[in-house]
């Protein structure tokens, strides 16, 4: 099984999924953050920000972990994954990697698909700009504001919602939005807990 757990930038989803495995203790769980800032960096590959490559560089990765996820020796994990499908195709249509039409053909497409299966989707949103000036983590911190992204993010969600709750294929989704409170924290919980389909620690 997969949690994808979705959300623009300076949304707090690193924050709050890091809460949450510190009051779940499930052994099958794996939480998984691929380092693209990083790979791109090291690999002198930002010059190649407005192509497809960069693309393609992230959903290979993605679509590696959609590949274990149906393997029968990794039946009984469960992957906690920080930015991934819907991410992937927010900033292709961002950046100028692929146009917003081919970008949701494909991305109908692989979630249309037999990979896309036994995936939850949680979506972070927020309703207020949470940009700060003083955190620049990447080159990509900063250059689209938080609502541009989310207004992208919550477009593609919606556009293949039937998929993303796909009860044949096990596949289930939801949102929240983080108010960056108590309340957030525990609604966030609440909601992994019931998309994993597993009890909270007692």
């Amino acid at each position: 099984m997969i949690l994808f757990i979705e959300g623009p930038r300076h949304s707090g989803k690193t924050y709050l999924i890091n809460n949450f495995l510190s009051v779940c203790n499930d052994p099958r769980i794996e939480y998984y953050k691929f380092y693209f800032a990083n790979h791109i960096k090291m690999l002198d590959l930002v010059k190649l920000d407005d192509s497809a490559a960069l693309h393609y560089f992230s959903l290979g990765n993605i679509m590696t972990i959609m590949e274990m996820n149906l393997r029968p020796e990794y039946r009984d994990k469960i992957w906690i994954f920080d930015r991934a499908i819907l991410s992937a195709y927010t900033w292709a249509i961002l950046r100028g990697r692929l146009s917003t039409e081919s970008a949701k053909s494909e991305y109908s497409k692989l979630v249309n698909s037999e990979l896309f299966s036994n995936c939850k989707t949680l979506m972070v949103s927020v309703t207020q700009q949470t940009d700060d000036i003083t955190r620049v983590k990447d080159t990509w911190d900063g250059i689209h504001s938080t609502f541009e992204e989310q207004e992208i993010l919550v477009d593609l969600f919606n556009y293949q919602a039937s998929e993303l709750n796909n009860s044949d294929k096990l596949n289930f989704s939801s949102n929240i939005v983080n108010n960056f409170d108590i309340n957030s924290t525990g609604e966030f919980n609440i909601e992994c807990f019931k998309l994993l389909g597993i009890e909270a620690n007692k």
